[in-house]
């Protein structure tokens, strides 16, 4: 009897089992039921929530579902990070992850994150790549990068160069472009690209990192000067200004990036759905333009790719913020 017992304790064991098993799956088939929120980690009306919101509204076509963006910013954009992270796994909260908050806040936030992007965030489609550009005030004597890395070579820690704040991409971007010409800057952090772009024309800093979006006008306002572009390629909006590349410094080279991740436990056939969706979506003409209006391109790197691609981006910047002792403020 109790061996009877024990085989009948077993048989509804693996029934439990085998309906759990199926439950997923066929859940997943019926992915999206519903409308689907995008977190955007950053407040409204920048860059990156102006992209997000036109891919949200073409992944809606895809989906045929309602794509909802939400505004979460906060901490380094860890807050919004942080909502999807410990969401339901379901396919319905998805994030707009970056380089900050996937791949930088791990080192430069260290105990004080709430979450692991690793463990905690599963790579669903690269979205898109946005280069800086490095600018100085028209009126000061830099007028080519090679005049700038002349400069800080020879009086070094007398050339300064702004922030969007400190462990900003802007502020790696200065970090490595130190190491890799052999010259030193002075760091001066800010509160956003707005009052560091503000100082640079009003004379109280050198140069500035940061995107075409909030230097572009300047530029061809003839306010500010391009030095060079961080990217691989020049930017169609400004094809005078040469990339680190073509001034012999390909090394400095920095793209930012961003991407769609989904909740670590979401089913593999959710993400399937967003991911070849995302495929789609970003061969679209509008969201094509779109980004580069904004000064980007996009990265249509699937999510296998797109993890192998963010391991790649913390193998490189762990050591720049290392080496460079670089902490959230």
């Amino acid at each position: 009897m109790k061996a009877l017992n024990k085989w009948f304790r077993g048989l509804a064991a693996s029934a439990i089992a085998a309906a759990c098993a199926i439950a997923v799956p066929v859940s997943a088939q019926n992915y999206p039921g519903k409308a689907v929120t995008l977190i955007v980690p950053f407040p409204a009306g920048g860059v990156t929530d102006a992209s997000a919101r036109l891919v949200a509204r073409k992944l809606a076509e895809e989906l045929k579902q309602p794509v909802v963006v939400e505004n979460r910013p906060g901490a380094g954009a860890s807050i919004g990070a942080n909502a999807v992270a410990k969401a339901a796994p379901d396919g319905y909260t998805l994030l707009v992850g970056t380089m900050a908050n996937i791949v930088v806040n791990p080192y430069v936030y260290k105990d004080r994150l709430p979450y692991d992007p690793r463990k905690d965030l599963a790579p669903v489609h690269g979205m898109m790549g946005l280069p800086l550009v490095i600018v100085a005030r028209a009126d000061r004597p830099y007028k080519t990068i090679q005049g700038v890395v002349e400069a800080a070579r020879k009086k070094p820690q007398t050339v300064t160069f702004a922030s969007a704040g400190n462990g900003s991409v802007a502020h790696l971007a200065g970090e490595l472009f130190q190491a890799e010409t052999k010259s030193s800057l002075v760091h001066v952090p800010y509160k956003g690209s707005a009052p560091a772009i503000t100082d640079l024309l009003g004379g109280m800093v050198d140069l500035a990192f940061d995107y075409a979006s909030t230097t572009e006008q300047n530029i061809k306002a003839g306010k500010l000067t391009g030095l060079a572009v961080t990217g691989n390629k020049r930017l169609p909006s400004l094809p005078n200004v040469p990339t680190l590349g073509e001034a012999g410094f390909p090394n400095a080279e920095v793209t930012s990036w961003i991407g769609i991740f989904a909740p670590a436990a979401t089913p593999a056939p959710v993400l399937h759905t967003l991911d070849t969706a995302m495929a789609t979506v970003l061969k679209d003409k509008e969201v094509l333009d779109g980004f580069a209006a904004a000064g980007g391109t996009a990265l249509p790197l699937g999510a296998t790719e797109f993890k192998g691609f963010i391991e790649s981006e913390h193998r490189r910047w762990k050591p720049v913020i290392e080496k460079a002792n670089i902490q959230a403020n």
